[in-house]
């Protein structure tokens, strides 16, 4: 079968329609890679370079694969064809993005995953074969008829700035409006895909550029340098210069400079500059957002909402939370209308409702009055009830930053994998992901602790053996709870604990050893967990790429035979724990040391002696200085923060407990220099040993 002179064709009907297509192609192994390898032969021969080509990465010809499809969001491309043997949902979701209108995606239909049928696809190909919009190309069949009509065509209407919509338009006014006046009132402009976003920072410069007296200086940084490429192809096309051929692009014109830089040489370099642009914030650890923000006085955000670019919704719940409290004067713009693609266009549609990206949640109410009820659905259920699959699911898109179509897809397929709920009535409260590991004999745990091989779905015990070097931990079950989230309207009213209290007592029941979690530390995440009896093995010496936090893994062991074990395990963590604060954990937020050293059992705690109680006293008189008193101090701090966290403890920690240079703790903590750094400590340690 010769599909490339009918793709031609459907691409000049589609253009006329001003709409996208996904194509199904469906037929058995070895005519499906015959079918799609001719068709990649005619598009690079007609000389089509606008397309993306997503293989293996098995496959050295591959141009996208796994691990670099996220470098080309943001990138517009005529069309994507997939050809790899394993369905990867969240590449899939993402790619559809890139596309303008006319553009096809061509999926080849997988009957099988790993070697298993496949839920998720069973229910991918369903949606795909019911919607009319969708065309599918079979073995032995004839090609589709294409009987697609054109549409009018849409009246344009004349915007300012070089816009395309009304939306474009005011959000480029709000950019301006960032750059020219009050500082420090940050604007997110949020929006989804095709809405022209990344433009419009693009023509915000440019109508700065003539409203400036002196030259402007600009720079965009996103989570890779491919993301902004469509920012700089308007430039150069509007402002008719020739592309920059650099790795990290520049436009020097008269009245402006823009230069890409990545976020680590911005916190680096620490350039200046009248304007800074983040583009795809979403998929930047908040953390590192927060650091340019400290440094920069006029930033804007710009960010996808949907999870496949980055934090999704998430990201909007935990940034926009941030801006509220540290920002009054922070805007907030949302775009709607499309711009690379019309209104209600088929493919984004079916993306949306294929990868549950529309995320949405009924409002519930809770009555402490009442009881709540643990259900665990089957994955049967979630593909029979999609109103359900996409409540549960929309909740975890909401609550976390990380969540994806590949989840959805782990969720349907892991036969390891269940779900759980807490029902109040017909309302769902709270909704948990949990993984089934241990328990493993096949497993090589000498190719594993020596790092030649992993275990697929093994994270806890893998964890344990990898890292503390404990081969027994493969003999225990556990429950890892993956992702947990409670409604938005009913949090922080004792539902989490309750609901991970119910889930640790089914457990129980069905003979679990232990429950565990692994996630970005942060002091109100480990305290939440430690409220659930939940404690510490181990802390990451890395950042998490994503949330830009050390990783947590804290266990709760079920049986007599599990606290024997885990008593190993949380003895030398705490062992280990004060030492490694001053090499790997000097970066730990300081109120995360107060709750790790809060809930230290006391057996852990060093004795404080008659000379550190000196120590204290003389620092304290000023008969002594803060070095020679150090140690002293140090016991007397340990101790000291088994009582109730107060902000002006976080100097003491960053000063005696991770060795921070007192000129550093001056300038992160805002005192005048090291004078008023050494008398905060004394007003503290004197009104707290009183």
């Amino acid at each position: 079968m010769i599909l490339y002179p009918w793709l031609s064709q459907l691409h000049t009907d589609l253009v006329s329609k001003q709409q996208r297509q996904l194509v199904v192609v469906e037929g058995d192994s070895d005519w499906l890679k015959e079918t799609l390898s001719r068709l990649k032969k005619d598009i690079l021969v007609s000389d089509q370079s606008n397309w993306l080509f997503y293989a293996d990465e098995s496959d050295d010809s591959a141009q996208v694969n796994g691990k670099n499809f996220r470098q080309y969001l943001g990138t517009e491309y005529q069309g994507v064809m997939f050809t790899s043997e394993q369905f990867n949902a969240e590449a899939i979701a993402a790619l559809s993005g890139v596309l303008t209108i006319g553009g096809v995606v061509i999926v080849p239909k997988l009957i099988e995953q790993d070697g298993h049928s496949s839920l998720f696809m069973e229910r991918f190909y369903q949606l795909a074969l019911a919607q009319e919009e969708v065309i599918v190309v079979t073995q032995g069949q004839a090609l589709p008829k294409l009987s697609l009509e054109a549409l009018p065509e849409i009246e344009t209407a004349s915007f300012a700035y070089h816009s395309i919509t009304q939306d474009q338009q005011e959000a480029v006014e709000a950019i301006m409006k960032v750059a020219t006046g009050r500082r420090r009132r940050p604007l997110v402009l949020t929006a989804d895909r095709g809405r022209g976003k990344s433009s419009a920072l693009a023509l915000a410069c440019m109508a700065l550029q003539s409203q400036q007296d002196t030259p402007l200086e600009v720079v965009i940084t996103a989570p890779h340098v491919n993301a902004v490429s469509t920012f700089f192809k308007l430039l150069y096309k509007h402002l008719d210069i020739t592309p920059s051929e650099k790795s990290n692009p520049t436009i020097e014109v008269p009245g402006l400079r823009i230069s890409f830089m990545a976020v680590d040489q911005i916190l680096a370099q620490r350039p200046t500059v009248n304007l800074l642009l983040i583009d795809e914030a979403a998929g930047i650890p908040v953390y590192l957002l927060k650091k340019l923000l400290s440094h920069y006085a006029r930033v804007v955000f710009a960010s996808t909402i949907h999870g496949y670019e980055g934090a999704g919704r998430g990201f909007t719940g935990k940034f926009f939370g941030y801006l509220r409290e540290q920002y009054s004067g922070w805007q907030h713009y949302s775009m709607h209308t499309p711009i690379r693609w019309r209104h209600e266009d088929a493919l984004e549609q079916f993306i949306y409702r294929a990868f549950l990206l529309d995320a949405d949640i009924k409002t519930v109410g809770y009555d402490t009055e009442l009881p709540a009820e643990l259900h665990c659905l089957s994955v049967e259920t979630l593909v029979r009830k999609e109103d359900i699959l996409k409540q549960v699911f929309s909740m975890l898109v909401i609550a976390h930053y990380q969540t994806s179509p590949s989840d959805l897809q782990l969720l349907l397929d892991n036969p390891q994998a269940k779900l759980f709920v807490y029902r109040q009535g017909e309302q769902i409260l709270a909704v948990a992901f949990v993984l089934i590991e241990g328990s493993n004999n096949t497993v090589s745990l000498t190719a594993i602790s020596e790092g030649k091989r992993r275990a697929a779905s093994q994270f806890l015990p893998q964890s344990l053996l990898t890292h503390l070097g404990h081969k027994e931990a493969f003999d225990y079950r556990y429950w890892r709870i993956m992702r947990i989230a409670v409604h938005p309207d009913i949090q922080s009213k004792g539902v989490g604990s309750e609901f991970v209290d119910k889930i640790c007592q089914q457990a129980e029941r069905e003979g679990v050893e232990f429950v565990g979690s692994s996630f970005g530390a942060n002091a109100s995440l480990v305290n939440f967990w430690h409220q659930s009896s939940f404690a510490l093995a181990r802390l990451g010496f890395t950042r998490d790429k994503s949330s830009g936090e050390h990783s947590a893994l804290m266990l709760k062991p079920m049986t007599l035979a599990a606290e024997r074990f885990f008593k190993q395990i949380h003895t030398n963590f705490y062992k280990q724990f004060l030492y490694l604060l001053t090499l790997e954990y000097a970066d730990l937020q300081c109120k995360l040391v107060w709750q790790i050293l809060h809930r230290m059992p006391l057996e852990y705690v060093p004795a404080l002696t008659k000379s550190d109680r000196q120590a204290v006293e003389d620092f304290t008189s000023k008969r002594r200085q803060l070095s020679p008193c150090s140690y002293g101090l140090r016991h007397w701090l340990i101790h000291h923060c088994q009582h109730d966290y107060h902000n002006d403890m976080a100097p003491l920690i960053a000063r005696l407990l991770q060795r921070k240079a007192i000129e550093d703790i001056a300038t992160a903590f805002d005192f005048t220099g090291r004078k008023a750094v050494i008398t905060a400590f004394i007003n503290y340690i004197e009104e707290q040993a009183e």
